[in-house]
């Protein structure tokens, strides 16, 4: 989480591949629900595979009914 020169925070979700550290997308917003998580998740696979696995940082907009579907 980061914030503005004005005091408002906002929030960037990343998705890296680990073993190229190639950028798949990057998401600025001032708040991520978990339900836009899965809707940004399920459209990369449109460039490429599924991933085998994810890992996250445990933040809030991870640990929700959206993702666990």
């Amino acid at each position: 989480m980061d914030a503005l020169a004005t005091g408002r925070r906002i929030m960037c979700l990343t998705c890296v591949v680990d073993f190229t550290k190639k950028c798949l997308t990057i998401i600025t917003a001032f708040g991520i629900a978990g339900v836009q998580v899965k809707r940004i998740l399920d459209n990369i696979p449109l460039f490429r595979s599924y991933p085998a696995t994810i890992r996250t940082d445990q933040g809030s907009e991870f640990n929700c009914r959206a993702l666990e579907q």
